[in-house]
């Protein structure tokens, strides 16, 4: 009988060897190709209007890389039904989701900017893929609000008018996404739907297994928003946790990580998301020193038994 490999020892096999393609088609255009996944689903990432690359380090050639594969990892050994994508701007990891042959999930994407929802009901169209794919413009918090204003600045959703030194990057950052192609990330307005992960998962009676959230500081309102969630579905969260500075409300980093240690989850921390072959998988408990480090990292939550 087969051994199952442990969690840690899987995915750093899995994370040893290159698996991503950009593969052409009959018809000229470039598709990323992810080993397990539906092809022709996601275009490759050197087809996107950047205006400038500034280097060939971290995710060049493939979109979060990393991530990717993590993402495509945790799919195969869980086969989750139901995937959420938390801070989903145009749908790449809710379709990485749902492309998935084996596991062939539901998936739910938030986000709070339109033009992120517009481009993933576009695509999930073209796919045919409305029955899997279902993206919300929503701001999810730690408090049910309803439809309501907000105010956003790229991934940051303020519930009341920020002063212009809570949203204004510096000159240097705001020149680097520009030279991406990203020259909009000022302030803006959206009326959109406020709630929590607790009271859409009871609205709409579902439990994702599966979680990714990249929401610029929001993750600790997301989370307190999430305590029964987390308490007895136990999803498995691949979480992008930003530096004290981005986080809202006074919540740290270390405050963050300690909700969903309290919770009774274990997680491993990826050293280097941004270069898969430098990346390696640290197991942290509460207190770590890794865990105030002021740099935007990643870290895999996971339920206890998910370990072995």
């Amino acid at each position: 009988m087969k051994q199952k490999v442990g969690l840690k020892e899987g995915l750093s096999h899995f994370l040893a060897e290159p698996r991503l393609e950009n593969l052409t088609d009959g018809a000229g255009r470039r598709w990323l190709s992810v080993p397990g996944h539906e092809a022709g689903v996601i275009p490759s990432y050197e087809n996107r209007n950047r205006r400038w690359r500034l280097s060939r380090q971290g995710n060049a050639e493939f979109y979060e890389e990393t991530a990717t594969l993590v993402f495509s990892y945790l799919l195969d050994r869980l086969q989750p039904e139901t995937v959420f994508d938390i801070g989903a701007w145009q749908g790449y990891f809710s379709l990485l989701a749902a492309s998935h042959i084996a596991a062939r999930p539901t998936v739910f994407g938030f986000d709070m900017r339109p033009a992120g929802i517009e481009a993933t009901v576009q695509r999930v169209q073209e796919l045919g893929w409305a029955d899997r794919v279902h993206p919300r413009l929503c701001g999810l918090s730690d408090t049910h609000i309803g439809a309501t204003r907000v105010w956003a600045a790229r991934m940051k959703m303020f519930e009341s008018k920020p002063r212009e030194e809570e949203y204004r990057e510096a000159v240097w950052r705001r020149l680097k996404f520009f030279l991406k192609g990203d020259a909009r990330r000022g302030l803006r307005e959206v009326d959109l739907t406020v709630t929590t992960l607790d009271r859409f998962c009871t609205d709409h009676g579902v439990a994702p297994r599966l979680m990714k959230i990249d929401v610029d500081g929001y993750e600790g309102k997301i989370l307190r928003g999430a305590g029964h969630l987390l308490r007895t579905a136990k999803p498995t969260i691949l979480l992008e946790l930003h530096r004290d500075e981005a986080q809202r409300d006074g919540i740290t980093r270390t405050k963050v990580a300690d909700i969903l240690f309290e919770a009774g989850y274990e997680a491993l921390f990826l050293t280097d998301h941004h270069a898969r072959e430098r990346c390696q998988l640290v197991p942290v408990q509460r207190g770590h020193p890794l865990l105030t480090r002021q740099e935007t990292d990643m870290l895999i939550f996971y339920p206890s038994d998910l370990a072995s």
